[in-house]
């Protein structure tokens, strides 16, 4: 049988945590929060301690240095429980692991770099949170919340894409990760997190970010406009619930029918064929088609059910269905004329293996120098794609990608190659 928990999860820009700090746990008490992150907190060094109702874990700069940055975690004590380590990455970035009803979730506190940060700063702060995000395991839930000073639309003058929240969307999209903050249908006024009546400027600069396929259900995320922090920022709350499973004895058809069903439901395509200019561009010529049909409508449920079989319907169409049954992972280099060529060679030694002529054995042998060719072709080939596919990513905001693409071509088990370059190499290469 599966159970659920409901848990709060906020976040809040409060300018400084030195005096402020019973003003500030009460406040988050009082809006009954269980997961906390302050940002912009300029509390120096690093540590955790207890602080009222909460577990505190905060990073911070040296003492020596002007106080500046700094980010804070708080967790209720009710959950303390659930504690297994944390990790002050940077004045920027901490993380906090839980173990939530046996669900393994990693809280990470940021606070990003300003827009008044030039671009080495922001390269850096991206280049560390990518290495955090890589070093999560897959099975573990993530949840980000944080300042990070980022704009990522616009709606109504509301909103305004700047160039830290394209670096937002991209980091989001490379590591599948969707943003909360307008994933509800909440109004206006329960969404923009800053407000400048001075200036007539409304923003939304504080986000939580999970998973875009996630164990965790997130039933809303709005702004609270009653906190009071002694800060131009307002409080941003996730409302979440954790599943979980109780072993019982006996369980019944219908259940274990159900979980069948949403099994089956479950299908992948094709997406490597995007790779092929062609049929890419075919995929947006019907899904633009399909779009037009589309009627527009006032229900964000409806709207979004309709897209997403709008979506599978274009995909089966251009891409078709992937086998979902397990097999043994292939290497990259692996294409359909070497797996014909791989077919035939075993063919022919099973013909030398029952007839052991000079002839059988020749054919064999040719054969094989023809497979051992084209392994070498398909090798070449695929290193080529990749050279591009590092270059393609090298300038402009998406350049702190270069070092994940290359990490994931050194580890990756399916891209095996003859002879790989060291890492120490690709850097020495690219910083000439």
């Amino acid at each position: 049988m599966q159970y659920c928990n409901t848990l709060f999860g906020g976040e809040i820009a409060i300018l400084t945590f030195v005096n402020k700090t019973s003003e500030v746990t009460s406040e988050l008490a009082r809006f009954n929060l269980d997961i906390a992150v302050l940002s912009e907190t300029k509390k120096k060094r690093r540590g955790s301690e207890h602080l009222d109702n909460f577990l505190h874990f905060w990073s911070g700069i040296d003492k020596a240095k002007r106080a500046q940055a700094g980010v804070s975690v708080l967790i209720a004590k009710k959950l303390s429980k659930f504690y297994k380590n944390y990790n002050a990455v940077s004045e920027r970035i901490v993380t906090v692991t839980l173990t939530i009803f046996g669900l393994e979730t990693v809280i990470i506190g940021t606070y990003a770099s300003t827009g008044g940060s030039n671009q080495a700063e922001k390269d850096s702060y991206y280049a560390t949170i990518s290495k955090v995000f890589t070093e999560i395991k897959p099975s573990q839930e993530v949840l980000i919340m944080g300042d990070l000073n980022a704009r990522i639309g616009k709606t109504e003058e509301i909103y305004v894409l700047n160039d830290s929240g394209e670096r937002l969307i991209d980091f989001c999209e490379l590591n599948g990760l969707r943003i909360l903050n307008g994933f509800f249908p909440n109004k206006l006024v329960h969404r923009y997190a800053r407000e400048r009546p001075s200036l007539q400027q409304k923003s939304i600069i504080d986000y939580v970010i999970a998973k875009q396929i996630s164990k965790l259900k997130f039933k809303d995320c709005r702004v609270k406009r009653g906190a009071n922090c002694g800060s131009g920022h307002r409080l941003v709350v996730a409302e979440f619930v954790v599943p979980f499973q109780i072993r019982a004895r006996s369980i019944e058809h219908t259940e274990s029918q159900e979980l069948e069903i949403e099994e089956s439901e479950r299908v992948k395509y094709k997406l490597h064929l995007l790779h092929d200019a062609s049929i890419k561009w075919l995929y947006q010529r019907r899904l633009d088609g399909a779009l037009e049909e589309v009627n527009a409508c006032s229900d964000v449920e409806i709207e979004y059910t309709n897209l997403k079989t709008l979506l599978k319907k274009v995909a089966f169409q251009v891409l078709g269905e992937q086998n979902m049954q397990k097999k043994r992972d292939e290497p990259a280099w692996i294409t359909d004329n070497i797996k014909t060529l791989i077919n035939e060679e075993q063919k022919f030694y099973q013909k030398w293996l029952s007839d052991r002529t000079e002839t059988n054995w020749g054919h064999y042998k040719q054969k094989n120098r023809e497979v051992r060719a084209a392994i070498k072709v398909g090798k070449t080939d695929m290193w080529e794609r990749r050279c591009q596919q590092v270059e393609s990513l090298l300038g402009g905001a998406r350049s702190t990608v270069v070092w994940r693409t290359i990490r994931q071509m050194k580890t990756s088990q399916t891209d095996k190659l003859l002879n790989k370059i060291d890492i120490e190499n690709w850097r020495n290469y690219y910083a000439e």
